[in-house]
């Protein structure tokens, strides 16, 4: 074979090469989407399962136990007014108090197991709602400003948001010890960031239990409309995320 001959056989070869390097590499591609695409549509469907399964157990304890603490509170009520004995009185004033509490944080749990109200009533008029009922009941003061007239947030996408927050302010008031957090969402066309910051200990993002505990559903959650984020936080500095949704869409990304 002569040297006129090899070279066009060489060049034959070199493309047959590439264009296998190329549709492999493609096979691969397509085979690794197709696997997080999967993934996501798992994702989806767990999140939609919890909240299915949320809305239900508020309905049962807004019907049976809801139900049952109205009905005891009418009878301490008539106890009270047929009382002649002062002490009884007294006696069933307090305990109607203590139910009035009781009824009152079983309404707080059901809102916000529940994501109907935050879809029917809107996201802001949900958070503005998070936010007094935690002023109520913790030390910690927690300071939230929203773009004015957000959208795209009364959607599934909204309910997403708003247990990534009910999961960052539960994480910060149960392990930082802090005494403020401040939240903003600030929206323009096609993107949305949350910023969030609290003033407690911080934590130390190598230790694998740390990261576990307070990290996993949150980047879950994250992940699922495409979202990024960033983490700043160290031992006695504090916790601050920022995180970034563009183009948020009603549906998760595929």
């Amino acid at each position: 074979m002569g040297s006129q001959e090899i070279v066009p056989l060489v060049v034959v070869i070199s493309i047959s090469v590439f264009i296998m390097a190329v549709l492999l590499i493609i096979i691969i591609y397509n085979v690794y989407r197709q696997r997080v695409i999967s993934q996501k549509i798992l994702l989806d469907a767990v999140y939609n399962a919890q909240e299915n399964e949320r809305t239900r157990i508020a309905e049962d304890l807004h019907d049976d136990i809801g139900a049952r603490l109205s009905a005891l509170k009418l009878r301490i009520d008539a106890i009270r007014e047929d009382s002649k004995d002062p002490g009884s009185v007294q006696l069933a004033e307090e305990s109607i108090t203590v139910l009035d509490g009781v009824v009152g944080d079983l309404r707080n749990i059901i809102r916000n197991q529940a994501s109907k109200y935050l879809i029917n009533n809107g996201f802001v008029y949900e958070l503005d709602r998070f936010q007094k009922q935690l002023s109520v009941r913790n030390k910690t003061e927690l300071s939230i400003s929203v773009s004015p007239n957000p959208t795209g947030l009364d959607t599934p996408f909204g309910v997403n948001v708003f247990r990534i927050i009910q999961e960052l302010v539960n994480n910060s008031i149960k392990h930082a010890s802090c005494l403020h957090i401040n939240i903003s969402l600030n929206q323009i066309p096609g993107e949305l960031t949350l910023n969030y910051n609290d003033d407690g200990i911080g934590f130390e993002i190598s230790n694998e239990s740390n990261k576990a505990m307070r990290l996993a559903n949150i980047d879950a959650r994250v992940r699922l409309y495409a979202g990024q984020y960033t983490l700043i936080t160290s031992p006695g500095k504090g916790t601050s995320y920022t995180i970034v949704f563009k183009n948020q869409s009603i549906k998760p990304t595929d």
